[in-house]
């Protein structure tokens, strides 16, 4: 019996049953993956020892603690990484004579082929600053270090068993040291050549600055390569697995920081001028990062701030015992016989308050700019360079494997440790759905590549919206425009079979009081403004703060689209229009195989839901926790968010829902809150519509597969428990589905040399998915520019013992209703609905805190720090008014 097969001990058949492949496929194809087996030699094992490292000195440091900031979880990984060198060297390859490999994730873990040969109680040494390299010397600055090694826990690791690595139960982890152990593995040598830097969990990225592609304000883009490690079913035979993509990101460039103000100050002010908007823009920009000074490497610091004056006018403290202080300029002269270049510039300040020269600080290397902080041009650059054709990102995966050398030859780490990538064989089948088809008023649609966009010209929406009393507001010197872009509303509104009444018109005037005249409106029994704004004046946040503040549903129109607006553009907007006053635009038809859960039945609940966070903390606020000793007990001092939607409309096929805040940064929903919204939605349900569901389709988006348990023994229970408060006897059967398209594997379709994109239905349900929980791969859309990135679908509840085939027939099926276009999505439309009610929380808070600070519920525990979420909670939610019979969110 193989390794793969032996399962540490246990057949295959001691794996938990899984539903067979689908197979009401209108064609099959070939195809290939970035999912490579890995293979590894009989009676293979790794051994795993704690590392601590100490920088001794005044005081010492541990330079194996995680870090906060990517500036010096970089430095301290190449430290650690290069002090580990020096003592395997000191102590002759840890007491082996030199036979011994290891695998070194720069921090806490070490991995060795073969047991560490010290003397008793001598598992520790002292590195002296004269027995380390350059790159020690110049940040320890003469500082002796002392490493120590310690048999782990879990001490021996068995690289032939793959039996711990599986979820035996959906409601319970699996082990994951296996994995994390072979994707360290797999990085090894690339990180050991230093042509790569490890950045993030899985992800390397190259060194070399000749490969950079500059951007503005002194940032670059770096190619690298996201990688996992996963057990597939591998037809049968569970296998571990690299999984691998390519992967560009925006880094702060390795540069003098003045040469960094200087690119973002271009075109935005003098760096003399310290009132310009530059210094404003390099602040947003640059607060966060971390610097090393010049003439002292080892002092590195988080910018927090700008200096108000110039270096000139500014003074500091001596150092040397007189009261009297003395300028910045002839404190660097004297102290440190540094002459001021820019001295008319002004400083950056640390968190302890203390000023330095632009010129004499270093960005560190390896820090990437969040993503808070893309501005539209990076954003413009970033999507240029990751958009790629199939053939071109097949291209660039297969060369980043080859510069890493992650399956050569010349990889001894891998060799020595038993394990081989196996590069050709990652063939797969790929299975091609029947796309359903769309259901207007008048007929009926068969799409060609999951877009019916010319064939919907003309056709009459399935329902006409109910008729709101409503007012279009603008500005006085573009009433021509408003007026003939309603004109024009209406009359495809009537082609389409839409009822449309007329609105009322109102100018207003530049800086109106947006909350005023909503008031105003609600007092005229106003039910829906449509605003008609200039893009340029950022007006869409505030707007839809007033409707969740007024009740008043609401509709931005761009004054760019309305101004000779295209029949195309138009319809996309009455699309929005209709199904915001609830209205139903199409409907799609199901494949045969899943008639049964046709939503138009009326019998089939479907809930998603999805959570949105705030951006993380602010060094400044990270020292306001630690001054109040509540590191550990605040994760953030906003709210995340929960988007929950379902189909408990009049209509079966229209998705609705609210959002709800909760305690940040936790991907967990709060369990309470969302029992209640869960109880809000079925009470929506049985008042719009006579029969209730007999199955239920949850639907989850944004949880990893380590949190898979929490959604099967957490959440599941909270939905069950909102289900039986509706009302007792109701007791649905459910099917958990639960999606993502954060994962790194590709799929291409291959014929001889030729690569090509994957077609709308393709499915891939075989050899790559897990051996242990039924998962699959399925494209509903077709990608627009770029390669498709093929969401991934896992099933750890299925109560209704549906097929494969009906499981994605369903799916695809909510992939065909979004409504507001005429093509089909990538990801199912509650998932898609919950994410936009999340991010509409998550933009009514930052705008309600932006224009009424002083409105924001704090909670009473913490009155200076935390909002308090129950209050907000009744503050900027629609549940209880009829808008929350409404897809306000269209």
């Amino acid at each position: 019996m193989s390794v793969s097969q032996k399962l540490g001990g246990l057949s295959i058949a001691n794996l938990p049953p899984k539903l067979a492949p689908a197979k009401e496929f209108k064609t099959t194809t070939e195809g290939v993956s970035s999912v490579y087996p890995i293979r590894i030699r009989p009676n293979s094992k790794a051994y795993r020892y704690d590392v601590d490292i100490i920088r001794h000195g005044q005081r010492d440091v541990p330079l194996t603690k995680g870090s906060v900031d990517d500036g010096e979880r970089s430095l301290n990984r190449r430290l650690c990484c290069d002090l580990l060198i020096t003592m395997y060297s000191k102590t002759r390859g840890f007491g082996t004579q030199g036979n011994l490999d290891y695998v070194y994730d720069g921090r806490k873990n070490l991995y060795t082929n073969m047991l560490i040969n010290f003397p008793p109680g001598k598992k520790s040494a002292v590195i002296k600053p004269g027995e380390m390299n350059n790159f020690c010397k110049k940040y320890l600055f003469n500082s002796e270090v002392e490493i120590f090694l310690q048999e782990s826990e879990s001490f021996e690791l068995d690289l032939t068993d793959f039996m711990p690595s599986l979820a035996i139960d959906v409601d319970k982890q699996a082990n994951r040291d296996l994995r994390t152990f072979l994707e360290l593995l797999t990085s090894q040598h690339a990180v050991n050549s230093q042509e790569y830097a490890s950045v993030g969990v899985g992800k390397l990225f190259e060194n070399n600055p000749e490969k950079f592609i500059p951007s503005a304000n002194g940032i670059v883009i770096r190619t690298g390569i996201a990688k996992g490690v996963r057990i597939i079913e591998n037809n049968r035979n569970p296998c571990p697995a690299l999984v691998v993509d390519v992967k560009k990101c925006a880094f702060f460039a390795e540069q003098c920081l003045a040469e960094s103000a200087r690119a973002v100050l271009n075109g935005n002010g003098s760096p003399r001028d310290l009132n310009s908007p530059g210094w404003r823009k390099f602040l947003h920009l640059y607060k966060g990062v971390r610097v090393f000074l010049s003439y002292a490497p080892s002092r590195t610091f988080l910018i927090e701030g700008v200096s108000r004056e110039a270096i000139q006018n500014m003074s500091t403290k001596s150092g040397d015992g007189e009261r009297a202080p003395i300028s910045l300029v002839a404190f660097y002269k004297q102290r440190h016989n540094i002459t001021l270049t820019q001295p008319d510039w002004p400083a950056v300040r640390n968190q302890a308050g203390t000023y330095f020269p632009l010129e004499l600080c270093i960005v560190l290397p390896n820090q990437r700019v969040p993503i808070e902080k893309l501005e539209t041009n990076l954003s413009r650059d970033l999507l240029k360079v990751n958009t790629v054709k199939p053939f071109i990102r097949h291209r660039e995966i297969n060369d980043q494997l080859r510069n890493t050398q992650i399956s050569s030859q010349h990889n001894q780490t891998l060799t020595n440790f038993g394990v081989s990538v196996d590069l050709r064989d990652n063939r797969v089948a790929i299975g091609i759905r029947q796309n359903p088809g769309i259901r207007f008023q008048d007929q009926n649609l068969q799409p060609i590549n999951a877009n019916w966009m010319k064939e919907a010209d003309r056709c009459k929406f399935l329902v006409s919206g109910v008729n709101l009393k409503w007012v279009v507001i603008f500005y006085p010197e573009n009433r021509n425009i408003v007026q003939n872009f309603v004109q024009f509303l209406i009359s495809r509104a009537k082609l389409h079979g839409v009822n449309v009444t007329d609105p009322d018109f109102e100018p207003v005037e530049y800086h109106f009081d947006m909350d005023k005249k909503f008031g105003a409106l609600k007092e005229k029994k106003i039910q829906m403004v449509m605003f008609i704004d200039a893009f340029r004046n950022k007006t869409h946040a505030q707007l839809k703060l007033m409707e969740v503040k007024h009740k008043i549903l609401t509709q931005q129109v761009t004054l760019e689209k309305a101004d000779g607006c295209r029949a195309q553009t138009m319809d996309n907007i009455l699309m929005k229009f209709n199904e915001k006053r609830n209205g139903l635009n199409y409907a799609p038809i199901i494949e045969n195989v899943g008639k049964k859960f046709d939503l138009s039945t009326g019998k089939v609940l479907v809930i998603g839901y999805d959570v949105a966070h705030p951006a993380p903390m602010s060094a400044a606020d990270r020292g306001k926790l630690r001054d109040k000793g509540l590191q550990n007990t605040i994760s953030s001092l906003e709210p995340s968010v929960v988007g929950i939607t379902g189909n408990v409309a009049s209509h079966p096929h229209n998705f609705v829902g609210d959002y709800f805040f909760q305690e940040s940064r936790r991907e967990a929903v709060d369990l309470p809150m969302f029992k209640e919204r869960v109880v809000a939605l079925l009470k929506r349900l049985a008042a719009n519509r006579k029969q209730l569901p007999e199955y239920l389709f949850v639907i989850r988006d944004g949880v990893s597969e380590g949190q898979i348990p929490m959604v099967v023994k957490d959440e599941l229970p909270a939905i069950r428990e909102g289900c039986k408060e509706f009302r007792p006897d109701f007791q649905p059967k459910i099917v958990v589905i639960i999606v993502t398209k954060k994962h790194w594997k590709r799929f291409f379709i291959q014929s001889g040399n030729r690569v090509d994109e994957t077609l709308p239905g393709s499915a891939i349900d075989t050899k790559v998915v897990r051996a242990d929980i039924n998962e699959f791969y399925l494209q509903s859309h077709k990608a627009v520019l770029g390669t498709a990135k093929i969401p991934q679908y896992v099933v750890p509840i299925n109560e209704i013992g549906l097929s494969m085939d009906e499981i994605q027939a369903v799916v695809n099926m909510l992939c065909n209703t979004h409504q507001i276009v005429n093509s089909a999505i990538s990801r199912p439309e509650p998932i898609y609905q919950a994410d936009e009610l999340a991010k509409r929380g998550r933009s009514n808070f930052i705008e309600f805190k932006s224009k009424y600070p002083q409105a924001v519920p704090m909670d009473p525990e913490y009155p200076d720090l935390k909002v308090d979420f129950g209050r907000l909670n009744k503050m900027l939610h629609y549940d209880g008014h009829p808008l929350a019979s409404m897809r306000y969110t269209a």
